[in-house]
């Protein structure tokens, strides 16, 4: 087990996506006032535009209630055995016990984040209720919650979430002294200035900028849908609908362990052209793309071609059998990505048994 992992099991529990099948993924959950990254697993649930939010939405948007304050015996007591047993990853008691602290009014926030955090990975992952302990945190004024259920928003873990919500979250928690929040609202405003700069905008979306669920907000909003996710490849598939006459959209992300929040890395057309019509479909394509990208700065004619831009990320067309690709690249991200994955897949392991070692 890495230094790594064994740190961060020791305080973080954590698990940022959910879709309806599930996909591997990093995520961060704090159950500490100080963030610390973990490993985690993508759920599986389609992105949901922001709009008609359900009622815990106000939660974000007013002042939050001052909790009742506990009693010195009360808080030392929890710490021991909710926060404490979390920390020794001893799952099942860490969970039974911090249950029972949802009853006490003085201790709720702080114990709903907790299992929000516990929940929201192996080996007791079960993100829905994930979701909802944060939520419940949130409503209650604990900033650890607040900061838990801005990183779900921002991860798509949400239905109805906006970026304006996760950021006003972030504010709260950080005002609380959640160390970490300032660190995300860094990233939104790093994001924010991205957009604006990025080389890369097919169909106005900057592809390279936001986390994942920003990304697929904005693409859905063109017309594309979700289709398939792939378990352990950090991988889905979109319809491009109206969007473009393409046969399906690939998009492979990326998660920096030390940011904690997942990245695309690649998003790649597929065209089904026959094997007589590919080479008609690649000419087709060069000319498009040369007409708003310029000449290539590789290329091999009827195969490959490459278009570098000023941003680092490129454009690159290529032919495989009956098939044509347009792949929107981010080089760094894809030279990553593998590394990255091997590291969660490590780490899953390790979890998987140091949870058989706690039952045998």
């Amino acid at each position: 087990m890495s230094a790594q992992f064994k740190a961060a099991q020791g305080v973080v529990f954590s698990g940022l996506y959910r879709h309806r099948k599930r996909l591997l993924w990093l995520g961060l959950a704090v159950i500490s006032s100080v963030a610390v990254a973990g490993w985690s697993v993508w759920g599986d649930k389609r992105v949901a535009p922001a709009a008609d939010a359900p009622a815990w939405r106000a939660a974000t948007t007013t002042v939050a209630p001052v909790p009742a304050q506990a009693t010195a015996e009360a808080l030392a007591l929890f710490r021991q055995e909710c926060e404490t047993m979390a920390a020794r990853r001893l799952y099942q008691q860490a969970r039974k016990n911090c249950q029972r602290f949802t009853a006490d009014p003085a201790l709720a926030g702080q114990a709903h984040a907790v299992l929000a955090a516990l929940l929201a990975a192996p080996p007791l992952q079960d993100l829905d209720a994930a979701v909802a302990h944060a939520q419940k945190a949130t409503a209650l004024g604990d900033a650890r919650g607040e900061l838990i259920l801005a990183l779900f928003m921002l991860s798509g873990h949400v239905d109805h979430w906006s970026v304006e919500q996760a950021q006003q979250l972030l504010e709260r928690a950080q005002r609380q002294g959640v160390a970490a929040a300032e660190r995300y609202l860094q990233t939104l405003a790093l994001e924010r200035g991205c957009s604006g700069q990025a080389s890369l905008k097919p169909m106005e979306v900057p592809l390279f900028c936001g986390a994942r669920a920003e990304v697929l907000q904005q693409l859905q909003s063109r017309g594309m849908r979700h289709r398939l996710h792939h378990e352990g490849e950090w991988r889905d598939e979109l319809t491009p609908g109206d969007a473009i006459n393409a046969a399906s959209v690939d998009l492979q992300f990326d998660v920096d362990p030390q940011e904690q929040l997942p990245r695309l890395a690649r998003m790649r057309y597929v065209f089904d052209a026959g094997p007589q019509g590919s080479m008609t479909r690649w000419h087709e394509l060069f000319d498009s793309l040369s007409s708003r990208y310029g000449q290539p700065g590789a290329l091999q004619r009827g195969q490959q071609a490459v278009w570098p831009m000023p941003d680092g990320t490129l454009v690159r067309l290529s032919r495989e059998a009956d098939r044509c690709m347009v792949a929107y690249e981010h080089p760094a991200r894809l030279k990553q990505r593998e590394a990255h994955l091997a590291q969660v897949q490590d780490g899953l392991r390790q979890a998987r048994l140091l949870a058989q070692a706690h039952a045998l």
